[in-house]
């Protein structure tokens, strides 16, 4: 490769199926694949995330309904339905919560379509973590 070597070891290990020339060649190239894959992936800059839902905090409650603001300021309607675990009743202002949001807007503006209530403790963890 341009700038780098790639190289496949040869060591068996404790594998004695390697012993048979025919599977040992089908690994190897299975093998190098997946490393011209990866190397290929970070000349492009294509890296793995792995994404977190949404979260926010509530905002506003009204009778049938209520609001969460995102991290990034936006505020999202939900609906009693749309909250799991201890339900509508058991949030109140300030609790942090997970959400889902739906594709295009409500009458309300954007919704979400699942709302899940998180402990201060794991939004705090989720914190420290992304610093």
């Amino acid at each position: 490769m341009p700038e780098r070597e790639l190289i496949i070891s040869n060591d068996p290990g404790d594998r004695k199926d390697h012993f048979d020339p025919n599977i040992a060649i089908r690994d190897a190239f299975d093998a190098m694949e997946r490393r011209l894959e990866t190397y290929s992936q970070n000349i492009r800059g294509d890296i793995k995330t792995v994404s977190k839902p949404p979260h926010g905090v509530v905002v506003r409650m009204f009778d049938g309904y209520g609001f969460v603001r995102m991290s990034d300021g936006q505020e999202i309607y939900f609906a009693p339905n749309a909250v799991l675990n201890e339900g509508f009743e058991g949030l109140e202002v300030g609790s942090p919560v997970e959400l889902t949001v739906a594709e295009g807007e409500g009458a309300m503006g954007p919704q979400a379509s699942m709302v899940r209530p998180i402990s201060d403790v794991s939004l705090e963890s989720e914190r420290r973590a992304d610093v």
